[in-house]
């Protein structure tokens, strides 16, 4: 997709266009938006990377430990 990125002058003057992610949708008028960069595999691999760490046992054996497991487990 491709947005009208604002470059601080408001409105659509001085704007251009730049590739971006929908990254979440709550309704048609709520949503997020990522600008495509980059820096966006660097985030995406990070991503991967935390969440292959939360799904291990050693991290839900950890985080049980000192207590905030259920806690992560909502976002997992």
């Amino acid at each position: 997709m491709m947005c009208v990125v604002d470059s601080g002058g408001g409105g659509d003057a001085g704007g251009v266009y730049r590739p971006v992610y929908v990254s979440a949708v709550e309704h048609p008028e709520h949503f997020w938006m990522q600008m495509l960069s980059e820096r966006s595999t660097q985030l995406d691999s990070l991503i991967s990377e935390m969440t292959s760490f939360y799904e291990t046992q050693v991290s839900i054996e950890l985080l049980n430990h000192i207590g905030i497991t259920s806690r992560v487990r909502t976002f997992v």
